[in-house]
């Protein structure tokens, strides 16, 4: 697939956060190991999209910082990076 041709999908922080929120709870609740793991591949596939999109914004409003859309959408990842930039520190310190 292109570069080009890849998709852009705003990330949903709040769904985000609330999945965030249960992926924690649950480690905390974990009765094994394997629960903990299984709790880990939901949390990266989570926070992986997030970094797929905010990469893929970052690189499209550096080509162009014209483009309207992805300097909005670039303002919109970088107010929202550090809120969930702790979001993923309570999984990881937990």
């Amino acid at each position: 697939m292109k570069f080009s041709k890849i998709p852009y999908e705003r990330p949903d922080t709040a769904k985000i956060i609330s999945e965030s929120a249960s992926i924690v709870s649950a480690v905390k609740n974990a009765k094994s190991v394997s629960d903990v793991m299984e709790q880990y591949k939901k949390f990266k596939k989570t926070f992986k999209n997030i970094y797929t999109m905010s990469a893929l914004v970052y690189i499209r409003h550096t080509v162009d910082t014209r483009d309207e859309f992805y300097n909005k959408e670039n303002d919109f990842i970088d107010e929202t990076a550090r809120y969930l930039k702790r979001r993923e520190l309570i999984f990881t310190v937990k």
